[in-house]
């Protein structure tokens, strides 16, 4: 998992952002999921095969819902396409069936069941029913637009023909390039996925988060989100105020003082262009007209040492 995962991942934790995910992006909006029914479940999932091999699955995200009657739902956080993202979640929902059912199998076996054969050969009662996997892919990648397979079709040179015979396989996988109405989402998400949608234009960031923050202030968790989704990289510390509900982040303060350091910045590289273009310009008048080379030219202009390397092949 990478660095700008983990901001991700904690944002998440709050469950009602992540049932307002689902609801988002899987429910089309209406409440289906309701953050009390969510209960954490563990995120990594071993399954060791016969010949010794470990399949090692790390999941990003992953709570139980309504317990073992309806589902698991899994949230993955990608900030960038994946070809094989296909593969991985058939492997990831495998993984966590085949968990499943070497629990439940533990559990009857130390209770005493008695398998018939075939259980005991397939070490799973005829009967046993499983906790179905929901994986939701959320793509957060800024420069494009994921265009990798959605489905396991895409991925296969297979006649038509064949199809029928071949089973589907097909992601859940949210895109915000392909919105442009986050209205769906009733909490943070849509703060962010408009931040996300429109990270490159200043003038309209800076606008969504002063009609977004009514008194500036957010809590920590979507504060390090938005911190990481516009790279800012202003020390956070200095933007903090305790309050009764934990830290709150003045975000409005943060994005100015980013604006003037880019600005900052920017009137520094203009400077160090413009001297450069001078140099050059005076560099080459004095090769021509003194009728010396390179390294005479910048000994009599007193170019340090360090710079030099930048108009040797004038």
């Amino acid at each position: 998992m990478g660095k700008k995962d983990l901001w991700q991942i904690d944002y998440f934790d709050d469950k009602e952002r992540f049932a307002d995910m689902i609801n988002g992006s899987i429910f089309h909006g209406k409440t289906v999921m309701k953050p009390e029914e969510l209960e954490e479940a563990d995120s990594k999932l071993v399954h060791h095969e016969k010949s010794g091999e470990a399949v090692n699955v790390i999941r990003d995200k992953v709570y139980k819902w309504k317990g073992k009657y309806i589902s698991i739902c899994i949230l993955e956080n990608q900030s960038y396409v994946d070809y094989r993202m296909v593969f991985r979640v058939m492997l990831e929902e495998a993984v966590s069936y085949i968990k499943q059912q070497k629990k439940a199998y533990k559990k009857w076996k130390d209770a005493g069941y008695k398998f018939n054969g075939n259980e005991f050969l397939s070490q799973m009662r005829k009967e046993e029913k499983f906790i179905p996997v929901i994986t939701l892919i959320l793509y957060l990648g800024k420069e494009e637009i994921w265009d990798g397979a959605k489905s396991l079709y895409e991925l296969l040179k297979i006649d038509e023909d064949l199809k029928p015979f071949v089973t589907n396989y097909k992601l859940n996988l949210f895109d915000y390039h392909e919105d442009k109405d986050f209205s769906r989402f009733k909490t943070d998400n849509r703060f962010l996925f408009e931040l996300l949608a429109n990270s490159k234009d200043k003038n309209k960031t800076g606008e969504i988060i002063r009609e977004y923050l009514n008194d500036y202030f957010i809590d920590r968790e979507t504060a390090d989100a938005i911190f990481g989704i516009l790279d800012i990289k202003e020390d956070m510390n200095k933007y903090k105020k305790k309050t009764e509900k934990g830290d709150k982040v003045n975000m409005c303060k943060a994005w100015e003082d980013q604006k003037e350091s880019g600005r900052q910045e920017g009137r520094q590289e203009g400077r160090q262009e413009g001297r450069k273009e001078a140099l050059t310009t005076n560099l080459k008048c004095i090769m021509k007209n003194l009728k010396v080379n390179i390294q005479q030219a910048m000994d009599i202009l007193e170019i340090p040492v360090e710079e030099r390397g930048q108009y040797v092949s004038l």
